[in-house]
């Protein structure tokens, strides 16, 4: 199978995205969250009756803190709980912003979706087709759901992302998690993530991983070199890198099947976009590219020269049979609606 890469739609992680995990009652609403398109949640439910059937809640922390802790002491809920649930409906309400991103799970599936709206209330229930439960929370937030994983095949970034057993709680530690199940690469910043998913299920042999891995290094320093280097040159460049210690690629690796191979890289000097067009380059011809939609990117002088090189690298460290060995693939999830702001109100 062929993928096609397109360094023009490299995601740039935006610095302010946060990421949330709202939870729809152990999975029992998870199909009233996608079909309604929205996250809920009933821990006000009835505070603000005063409100018309529609409101869109824009108050103070402060007075929401209050009004709950007046809603909890009202029935009875103890310290504990009456804290734990007033500091999930503060973030809900005032700290989740529209462009973030929020998580949600079923019992069979996770949904990866984009925060369209401000916080609402609303009482009319939610229903769907295959259920005779209502959904009943008042509190609401609308989504566009983008990217939904199968349980049984989560990837490992997404694990690590769902540990807490909160209703809602944030996530923005696992950030380059998240993106690394999702694109097969991003940038943050000045820094470079490649992501590459492991498809055997057999055990994985030291020599293929070790050979992928140098690969990864060589494309690092290659591309590091701005062109200005050759096939007679190369173990001489690469060795003075190893020497001197100047390359910064760092690897994170999950071997269970799916596994993942994680990859960062920094320290670019220059022209950074051009840098890291150059390691998409070759990190794309690791999956046998014919088409790799570089064209008007990078001139047909430089990729003539960049193939060669990458080429007899790959070569050189036998990346095919590594890469059949180990049945790697790159991430092709559809981000599209996890990126598109047009339905931001």
């Amino acid at each position: 199978q062929q993928f096609l890469f397109n360094i023009m739609k490299i995601y740039k992680v935006p610095d302010d995205k946060r990421y949330w995990v709202v939870r729809a009652d152990s999975g029992e609403f998870y199909n009233h969250f996608i079909e309604n398109e929205v996250v809920a949640l009933g821990h006000i439910n009835g505070l603000y009756d005063y409100f018309p059937l529609y409101k869109e809640l824009d108050i103070t922390s402060e007075k929401l803190e209050r009004d709950c802790k007046m809603l909890y002491e009202e029935r009875g809920v103890d310290n504990r709980r009456s804290g734990a649930y007033t500091g999930q409906v503060k973030a809900f309400v005032n700290e989740v912003k529209i462009g973030d991103w929020v998580i949600t799970i079923g019992h069979h599936e996770v949904s990866i979706g984009r925060i369209v709206s401000g916080s609402y209330l609303e009482k009319a229930p939610l229903r769907i087709k295959a259920s005779k439960k209502c959904l009943s929370y008042e509190l609401r937030r609308n989504v566009i759901w983008g990217v939904r994983f199968n349980k049984n095949s989560l990837p490992f970034g997404i694990k690590k992302t769902l540990q807490s057993t909160l209703t809602i709680f944030n996530i923005d530690k696992h950030w380059d998690s998240i993106h690394y199940s999702l694109y097969p690469y991003f940038r943050r910043g000045d820094k470079l993530y490649l992501s590459t998913k492991i498809g055997a299920d057999n055990k994985i042999k030291n020599y293929h991983l070790t050979s992928f891995l140098i690969f990864l290094n060589e494309i690092e320093v290659i591309a590091k070199e701005n062109n200005d280097i050759t096939i007679e040159s190369f173990k001489e460049v690469f060795n003075k890198y190893a020497e001197n210690d100047l390359m910064t690629m760092t690897t994170q690796a999950e071997f269970h099947s799916p596994g993942e191979i994680w990859a960062a890289i920094t320290g670019f000097v220059g022209n950074i976009d051009t840098a890291m067009t150059y390691i998409i380059l070759g990190y794309s011809m690791i999956f046998g590219n014919s088409k790799l939609g570089f064209d008007g990117v990078v001139d047909v002088e430089t990729r003539r020269k960049l193939y060669t090189l990458y080429f007899e690298r790959k070569k050189e460290n036998n990346i095919d049979n590594a890469t059949n060995s180990m049945k790697l693939k790159p991430q092709e999830q559809d981000t599209t609606k996890l990126e598109d702001d047009s339905n931001d109100e």
